[in-house]
């Protein structure tokens, strides 16, 4: 079925179509600059942030594509939006941590954790947490816990922050940046670093549950007890990818080969392939994008939307 979409003469007004077999919709055209990277609200609000080269941030209407509030980051890049609690939170790549009001987007608080932030925030319980480099040249803030190092002299922390406040609440060393972002179930905080470690952490105190190297290549997701992710193993000669299934408790892998296997040429050592990088490699690349040091205070504006 062909959708033949209305003409859009203005940014940030939405107009209405039908589709032949009876569905209506909307479509709005953002400023050029940037990919949307959308994220669905309780209270029928949907948020959008746009690309790394614009640094404009906003909650449209999902029903009618109304935009209802926008703000304007400090800097560019502001990820998707993770939303709990009435609150929105979002990093931007150079290099804040921002949370703002869910129906008004006033920003309640925000942090600069370091250069870059290339993993979203999670949310659960009312905490906050989020990965960024250990080397920021920020003073340390005051933290409630003090767990045992899960990865001794890692380039990244793992930081656990109160939602509303910002408070620390702890700060657990890892072995690099998160791909993608954490996910929390059952009190554990499970995560995977661009090295290839899995991590499974206490939500509460940050101590470790376990850690191990494995080769993964993804986020994991959690369903039923198990912890399912992708790894990379060798295969003869052949770079391979495949899933894992593991006990979430105790981190032991379920089957004795990887499941649904296959060739994986981008894994391989010089090929690009974002995954099992070097402690050395990340800070490679961290060092040669936007700050290395604490920017200026930030001033956030809140640019009037259209009129109706």
């Amino acid at each position: 079925m062909n959708v033949n979409l209305p003409a859009i003469s203005r940014d940030l007004e939405a107009v209405s179509f039908g589709t032949p077999d009876g569905k209506a919709g909307w479509v709005l055209q953002l400023p050029a600059g940037g990919p949307l990277l959308p994220r669905r609200m309780r209270t029928g609000c949907s948020l959008s942030a746009e690309g790394t080269v614009r640094n404009e941030f906003y909650a449209v209407d999902s029903e009618t594509g109304r935009a209802i509030w926008k703000i304007q980051t400090g800097d560019d890049g502001p990820t998707a939006a993770v939303v709990a609690d009435g609150m929105v939170a979002f990093n931007t790549e150079s290099c804040t941590l921002v949370v703002v009001d869910e129906r008004r987007g006033r920003v309640i608080w925000q942090e600069w954790l370091g250069d870059p932030l290339m993993s979203q925030p999670a949310i659960d319980k009312g905490v906050l947490f989020m990965a960024h480099p250990a080397a920021t040249g920020r003073p340390p803030k005051p933290v409630e816990s003090h767990p045992r190092p899960a990865s001794p002299g890692g380039s990244h922390r793992l930081l656990a922050a109160d939602l509303r406040t910002g408070r620390h609440i702890w700060e657990q060393e890892i072995s690099g940046d998160v791909i993608t972002a954490p996910v929390v179930s059952d009190g554990t905080v499970y995560f995977t670093t661009f090295n290839g470690t899995s991590y499974a952490l206490n939500a509460g105190d940050g101590s470790v549950v376990w850690v191990k190297a494995n080769a993964a290549t993804s986020a994991p997701v959690i369903a039923s007890g198990q912890l399912y992710e992708t790894r990379k193993t060798l295969a003869g000669k052949d770079t391979v990818e495949g899933l894992a299934r593991v006990d979430a408790k105790a981190g032991n892998a379920r089957d004795k080969e990887l499941i649904a296997k296959s060739k994986a040429d981008y894994l391989k050592q010089g090929n690009g392939g974002g995954v099992a990088l070097s402690a050395e490699a990340v800070t490679s690349l961290d060092s040669s994008v936007g700050f290395s040091a604490p920017p200026p205070p930030q001033s956030w504006r809140r640019p009037a939307m259209p009129s109706a």
